[in-house]
């Protein structure tokens, strides 16, 4: 599936809120985060996406995917999406 399309069903299902700061977003601040990233084989997908404030965005890329602080904010997001 496409960015666009998988980034349209998050922000039907969850909202236009970013996953990780919770802040309430318009739609051209709504980015599309892989939790596992495309360079770890993560695929463009609802239950691997997240919806990010481009903020945000910017601070979990720059932690390595392995790195505690990358854990620790896809735990967040993990969290604020209910394990789903």
């Amino acid at each position: 599936m496409s960015y666009k399309l998988e980034k349209e069903i998050l922000k039907s299902k969850y909202g236009k809120k970013c996953m990780l700061c919770g802040r309430n977003l318009k739609d051209n601040q709504c980015t599309f985060h892989h939790i596992i990233p495309k360079s770890y084989n993560g695929e463009t997908s609802v239950k691997n996406g997240a919806i990010l404030c481009q903020e945000c965005q910017k601070i979990i890329h720059l932690f390595d995917y392995n790195e505690t602080g990358y854990i620790k904010l896809t735990y967040v997001i993990l969290k604020n999406k209910g394990g789903k």
